[in-house]
């Protein structure tokens, strides 16, 4: 919706938009036939049966989402759970990210 918006034609495709209702994906509707097409993040469409994913939109007029992550100071197993998180954000778990729908982080350079 923000996108027609961002874009401004929401407007003109109204009587055509349908929000998926909280908690609801889209790939859900998608696959049951209730709507046309449907733009989600792709980590969330990918696998989901009865779909064809047709592609990504433009980078430009993307939405991105930025998973932070932390760790509870009750935690224990913090040195398990930092390693698991410095895994996760090193270059060797890049496949997964890329299979996933999701960009692995880019280079960061010392302050």
């Amino acid at each position: 919706m923000r996108l027609c918006e961002r874009w401004g034609i929401r407007d003109a495709v109204a009587a055509n938009l349908v929000e998926a209702p909280p908690g609801v994906p889209v790939g859900g509707l998608l696959a049951q036939g209730e709507v046309d097409l449907g733009l989600q993040r792709l980590s969330e469409l990918r696998g989901v049966p009865g779909i064809d994913i047709v592609g990504s939109l433009p980078p430009d007029i993307q939405a991105t989402a930025v998973s932070p992550a932390g760790l509870c100071r009750a935690c224990g197993q913090a040195d398990a759970a930092r390693a698991l998180l410095a895994y996760l954000t090193s270059p060797q778990a890049n496949e997964a990210k890329l299979w996933g729908g999701m960009d692995p982080p880019e280079p960061q350079t010392p302050a």
